[in-house]
């Protein structure tokens, strides 16, 4: 059986950033996720019709990109090919008027 230092549930972005803080301080680490994608509610998805992607419950990626995690471990995780997509325009919101801010 294989032996860690820590054991995260759920691969949520905090478990994720916890989980790339810890291992680059040496620990063994493992996260552990019920779902067949890593990530927790900020992903994206395909839920309505092939093709047309959703952002999933991560209107919250401002506060990733804007935090002192991402700060701290952005340019790691980019040079392992993990970098932070940015889409254009990063939000959007429609009212009942019909018009349409972003």
């Amino acid at each position: 059986m294989a032996e860690y230092d820590a054991v995260l549930v759920g691969s949520g972005i905090n478990s994720l950033a916890c989980a790339a803080f810890l291992a680059r301080d040496g620990w063994r680490v493992a996260v552990l996720e019920r779902e067949a994608e890593l990530g927790g509610a900020v992903r994206t998805a395909e839920l309505t019709e092939p093709g047309f992607h959703h952002d999933v419950f991560s209107a919250w990626h401002p506060l990733w990109v804007g935090g002192p995690a991402h700060a701290e471990l952005g340019a790691a995780l980019a040079e392992r090919d993990l970098p932070t997509p940015t889409p254009a325009p990063p939000r959007g919101t429609r009212f009942r008027t019909a018009k349409a801010h972003s």
